[in-house]
């Protein structure tokens, strides 16, 4: 199990406090406040284009932030109609088109970003993520490089090559990605887990619950870290400390199929045939690939 990130650089533009459609769209504690006062702001503004910016703009981020990418995406669209040579347009709408997984459509965003701004590291970084989306390793490892090339201590960039190594199957480079990660950030969960999966893979399950443990105590509500360790401790043969890991996940998320699944296979192992048979039964009506 994984953890991509992609950072968003929401920027929001204040707007003239001089009316209550304008102040809406500055403050984003609200997000339908803001997107009502941005469109306020938007129709009654079309000759000034600089509140018409910063409507579009802050209306974009509310949006986004909403997952609301398609309203997202027109919005950046619109704004880089009156701003044609800003990189951090490109940047967000690429986002936007990532989290649609629509890969080559972010990537044709952050090269316009990158163009823009050659020193824009979160743009390389996030090129890099689109590029793993698309399962081309060698190009997204060559943009985590730039990115750490100019960023040194971006620690998530250290990770998402981490995670592109793994998926390559070089497990050690992984590790080493993940342990700079957490030099950089000591208390980082994702990066326990992700060092901890390749540890898994390498077949050292003792290193990888020790990594799992550390993942546990600094998130001790993310499901994804219990129902791993539960994975090493059933590779070990340590059926009811898996079932305890997965118990403990599934009281977090019921909806983990693969908790139900691996808690059904350690039960079968214990010996409970019939509990282990309603946990498979369980994970495939959650889900039926399983």
């Amino acid at each position: 199990m994984l953890a991509f990130f992609t950072l968003l650089a929401a920027l929001v533009m204040a707007l003239p406090a001089r009316a209550d459609p304008a102040a809406d769209c500055s403050q984003n504690a609200d997000l339908d406040r803001q997107i009502r006062g941005c469109t306020d702001v938007i129709e009654t503004s079309p000759y000034d284009r600089d509140m018409l910016a910063a409507g579009y703009n802050n209306r974009a981020n509310a949006y986004n932030t909403k997952q609301d990418y398609d309203r997202a995406i027109a919005d950046f669209s619109e704004l880089l109609k009156l701003s044609p040579n800003n990189a951090a347009v490109y940047y967000n709408r690429g986002n936007a088109y990532q989290s649609k997984k629509e890969f080559d459509r972010a990537i044709a965003d952050y090269d316009q970003a990158i163009r823009l701004a050659p020193e824009l590291a979160l743009a390389f970084n996030n090129r890099g993520n689109a590029y793993q989306g698309k399962q081309d390793y060698e190009r997204a490892l060559k943009d985590y490089d730039e990115a750490i090339r100019l960023a040194p201590n971006y620690m998530l960039a250290f990770i998402n090559r981490g995670n592109t190594y793994q998926a390559k199957g070089e497990h050690d480079r992984a590790i080493e990605d993940y342990s700079q990660a957490l030099r950089l950030s000591p208390n980082n969960v994702m990066a326990f887990l992700n060092r901890g999966n390749a540890y898994q893979a390498k077949g050292d399950h003792e290193r990888a619950i020790e990594d799992y443990d550390q993942a546990i105590w600094f998130g001790p509500t993310y499901a994804p870290a219990f129902v791993n360790r539960g994975n090493a401790l059933l590779a070990m043969g340590q059926f009811r400390r898996a079932i305890e890991d997965y118990d403990h996940a599934l009281k977090i998320d019921a909806a983990l199929a693969l908790a139900y699944k691996n808690r059904g296979l350690a039960k079968q192992k214990a010996g409970d045939a019939r509990g282990g048979a309603a946990d498979l039964a369980k994970a495939k009506q959650l889900d039926p690939r399983l």
